[in-house]
C-alpha cells in the first residue's frame, strides 16, 4: 500500500501574546492526526500563550513509528515556520503509541524541545529520573489501554524524587484525571483495540478535553515561566492534580505488602519463604480458630509448636511474577502460591486446651477475603462504579490435587468472560501423619489482593455502560 501523502495540519495561534510557543501532537496507533484537532484547539483556547499546534502526519497506515516520526516532526516545524512561527519554545506530545515513539532526548535537544507531554502514554521504568527535560504524564482513571497501574509506577518514581527535587511536582507532573478514558484524547471512531479494551465514561468528549487542556496549558506555562502573572495559578493547578492522583491511587497503599517486595504491583522474582502479611491473614482464616481464642495462635515457621500455651505457626509464599506485560494486559501479579499449616494440624495442638474452631474452609474462602479486602481499600468512586456497573466475580470450588507435583504445575484459574470473572484455586491438603515435614499442610494458589483491585478498577468495567 502506498503511504498517504498528507501534509501536517497546522493550527495557527488563536491569540496574540508576548510569549510564543509551539506544541506538536503525535497521534496514537491507527488514528489520523486530523482527529486531534478538537483537542489542539481546546488547548489553544485555554492557553495564555501565542500557541501554535502542529498535528503530525502522515504515517503509513496511520501507525506512528520511530523511523518516520522525527522527519515528520521536522517537517511539521518547518511548515509552522513558513507560516510565520518564530519561537524556539517547542513542546512535543504524543498520544498512546505516539508518546512512545517520540522518546528521543538527543533529537529533542538538537531541535530545541523544552518539554514532553505524554498523553495517555508513559516513559519506561526509571525513565522519569533519566530524562533531563521537563515531562508531563496525563491520563484517565477509566483508561482501559494505559491502565492506572501503569501510571502508578511512574507516579511512584515522581514521589520518590520529591524530597530532593520538590519542583518535580510542576516540571515532571504525573496525573490521572477522573472519568477520563483513552479515546477522550482523540475524536473520530474508536479503533478496534480501543473498542475492545477502553472503558466507557459518563463524561463527554468536550468536558474531558477541557480538563486535559487546562492541565496541559498549566504545564506549558510553568516550564516557560510565562506569562509571569499566571505561573502561580498554573502551579496550583498541577499541585491539586498531584493530590487528586494520590487519592485515586491510594487504595493500593492499604493492601498488604511482602517482606521483600514493596507490594504486589511490583515485579517479584524472589523464591519461596517470602513472609506475606496477606498469606499470614489467610493462615488465620484457614485455621478457623474463633476470634476469642486469637491469643493462642502466633506466626513463625512452617510447623505448629506449643510454646507457653501458644501455637506458633506461619506460612511461606511464592508470588508469581506477572511476566512480560503485552498491550492492555493487567500489570499486577495474578497469583500467589501459599503453604499453610492445615486446620487439622492446628486443631491437634490447640483443641486439648479448650480452643474452639469454626467450620472448615478452603482456598475459595481466602480468595473471597482477598476480594473483600480490595473492595475495602478502594475509594468511594471505585466502589460506586463497581457496584453500579462492574461485572461480578464467581469464586468456584477448589481444584483438588492429589500430589505435590500436580499442585506445583497447576495455576490459578483467572478467566474473564462476558458475564464476569471466574476464579478457581488449585489446592492440596496433606494428612498430619505424612513424614518428611510434609504433613499437616494446606497448599493454595491464591488470587492476590492487588489483582483483585485491578479487576475492580478496570477489567470489571470494560464493556459495560456508564
Amino acid at each position: 500500500m502506498t503511504p498517504k501523502q498528507e501534509e501536517p495540519i497546522i493550527l495557527t495561534p488563536m491569540v496574540e501574546a508576548e510569549t510564543e510557543a509551539a506544541l506538536l501532537i503525535v497521534p496514537g496507533a491507527y488514528i489520523n492526526g486530523q482527529y486531534y484537532q478538537p483537542l489542539g484547539e481546546t488547548i489553544q483556547a485555554a492557553s495564555p500563550l501565542k500557541l501554535w499546534v502542529g498535528l503530525v502526519r502522515p504515517f503509513p497506515l496511520d501507525l506512528p513509528n520511530p523511523l518516520s516520526v522525527f522527519p515528520d516532526m521536522e517537517k511539521t516545524l518547518q511548515v509552522m515556520r513558513d507560516l510565520g512561527m518564530t519561537t524556539d519554545n517547542i513542546f512535543i506530545s504524543g498520544h498512546s503509541l505516539g508518546g512512545v515513539v517520540l522518546q528521543n532526548e538527543e533529537w529533542s535537544q538538537e531541535h530545541g524541545v523544552v518539554g514532553w507531554v505524554m498523553l495517555a502514554s508513559y516513559l519506561p521504568d526509571g525513565g522519569l529520573n533519566n530524562v533531563s527535560l521537563p515531562v508531563m504524564h496525563i491520563s484517565g482513571d477509566l483508561d482501559g489501554m494505559v491502565r492506572v497501574t501503569h501510571i502508578r509506577r511512574i507516579f511512584r518514581e515522581l514521589e520518590a524524587s520529591l524530597e530532593e527535587e520538590p519542583e518535580n511536582v510542576y516540571r515532571k507532573p504525573v496525573m490521572i484525571l477522573q472519568d477520563v478514558n483513552h479515546m477522550h484524547f482523540a475524536s473520530g471512531n474508536r479503533t478496534s483495540s480501543v473498542e475492545a479494551n477502553d472503558i466507557l465514561s459518563p463524561m463527554s468528549q468536550e468536558e474531558a478535553q477541557v480538563g486535559i487542556a487546562r492541565h496541559v496549558t498549566a504545564f506549558l506555562t510553568v516550564v516557560l515561566g510565562q506569562p509571569e502573572l499566571q505561573v502561580v495559578e498554573a502551579k496550583a493547578t498541577l499541585a491539586l492534580a498531584h493530590q487528586d492522583t494520590k487519592i485515586i491511587l491510594q487504595a493500593s497503599r492499604y493492601l498488604p505488602r511482602c517482606r521483600f517486595a514493596q507490594d504486589y504491583m511490583e515485579e517479584v522474582t524472589e523464591g519461596d519463604r517470602i513472609r506475606s502479611p496477606w498469606s499470614e491473614q489467610g493462615q488465620w482464616l484457614m485455621s478457623t480458630v474463633l476470634d476469642q481464642y486469637s491469643d493462642y495462635l502466633q506466626r513463625c515457621e512452617h510447623y505448629v509448636v506449643l510454646e507457653n500455651r501458644v501455637a506458633e505457626v506461619s506460612t511461606s509464599t511464592y508470588l508469581y511474577p506477572r511476566g512480560i506485560v503485552v498491550g492492555t494486559e493487567p500489570l499486577t501479579s495474578k497469583e500467589m502460591g501459599v503453604k499453610f499449616k492445615s486446620r487439622q494440624a492446628i486443631m491437634e495442638v490447640l483443641e486439648p486446651m479448650g480452643v474452639e474452631f469454626g467450620n472448615e474452609v478452603s482456598c475459595l474462602e481466602v480468595n473471597q477475603a482477598s476480594f473483600t479486602l480490595a473492595l475495602s481499600a478502594a475509594t468511594d468512586i471505585v466502589n460506586s462504579r463497581f457496584n453500579s456497573r462492574g461485572k461480578p466475580v464467581y469464586f468456584l470450588e477448589d481444584d483438588i490435587k492429589l500430589t505435590d507435583i500436580a499442585w506445583v504445575d497447576a495455576h490459578l484459574l483467572y478467566n474473564i468472560t462476558d458475564t464476569g470473572l471466574e476464579v478457581t484455586s488449585p489446592s492440596l491438603v496433606t494428612d498430619v501423619d505424612v513424614g518428611l515435614g510434609l504433613g499437616g499442610m494446606h497448599y493454595c494458589k491464591l488470587l492476590t489482593p492487588t489483582r483483585a483491585l485491578e479487576y475492580i478498577m478496570i477489567d470489571s468495567l470494560v464493556g459495560t455502560q456508564p
